[in-house]
């Protein structure tokens, strides 16, 4: 019987044979943390040269701020979770056994990490925007050697006005969310993260780094990815309690090439 491949999205890349074959160094410890640096390495390089080159360019070629977002006050504390972003990779890394159907799906969401990151720097060229609300930060809090002012001051340093829509801030992060919350089997941590995450949400409005159609853009292309790429690629997983789908292991192989149409 001819065996037909799930779709690009829902399947690992070629670019991980490598990798793959050695999931077992290091008791299998190196594998995720080399796809997470691995990733983080694209994303943070891309996004700071998008950055970069937004502010040199000095553009709006569509503003989508709306009175509301000049309306919503500035709240110190909110830096906090806002920088929890970057908790949330760590946390999907721990969060799966290392299994091969662990390491499969720590490559699933990291190629849907990385593909909402290629998408967004494609919209940040195509539609630079600066962040006009970033002004109603107060000069004081930004300089001031107390909490929270030394966050506030980093993050303004590492992250230019610019790249408004949609935001990476929101999609990375709420599709960890959606990922974390389909392993996880406990409620009480289940509604902690909700939590944690809608704080995260309204953060990125609270600390003027973003307007509010930048959380909606951010949150549909999280939904997107989520549906059409890693949604459909873990749920064929299910039906292997420590293995990987036979596909993942076969495209994964060079010794077997791929006989997909």
């Amino acid at each position: 019987m001819t065996l037909v491949d799930p779709p690009w999205l829902q399947r690992p890349w070629r670019i991980w044979a490598t990798l793959w074959r050695d999931r077992e160094a290091a008791q299998g410890r190196l594998f995720p943390w080399a796809i997470f640096l691995i990733v983080g390495a694209i994303s943070a390089g891309g996004y700071g040269l998008t950055v970069q080159l937004n502010a040199w360019r000095a553009i709006t070629v569509w503003d989508p701020s709306t009175p509301w977002d000049f309306s919503i006050p500035v709240v110190p504390w909110s830096i906090l979770p806002y920088l929890s972003l970057y908790f949330y990779f760590p946390m999907a890394l721990l969060s799966v056994p290392r299994t091969d159907r662990g390491r499969f799906e720590l490559l699933i969401l990291h190629q849907g990490l990385l593909l909402l990151s290629l998408i967004s720097f494609a919209f940040f060229l195509a539609f630079p925007c600066e962040i006009q609300v970033t002004a109603q930060v107060p000069a004081e809090l930004i300089g001031a050697e107390e909490f929270p002012g030394p966050l506030f001051a980093a993050v303004r340093y590492f992250d230019r006005p610019y790249n408004a829509w949609p935001s990476l801030h929101i999609s990375l992060s709420f599709l960890v969310l959606l990922f974390l919350v389909r392993r996880w089997e406990r409620p009480l941590a289940v509604i902690a993260l909700a939590i944690s995450w809608i704080l995260l949400a309204l953060s990125i409005l609270t600390t003027k780094q973003h307007y509010i159609f930048d959380l909606a853009t951010g949150l549909a292309l999280a939904l997107g990815v989520w549906n059409f790429s890693l949604g459909p690629a873990l749920n064929l997983a299910t039906r292997h309690e420590t293995d990987a789908p036979e596909f993942a292991h076969r495209l994964l192989t060079e010794e077997a090439p791929s006989r997909s149409r």
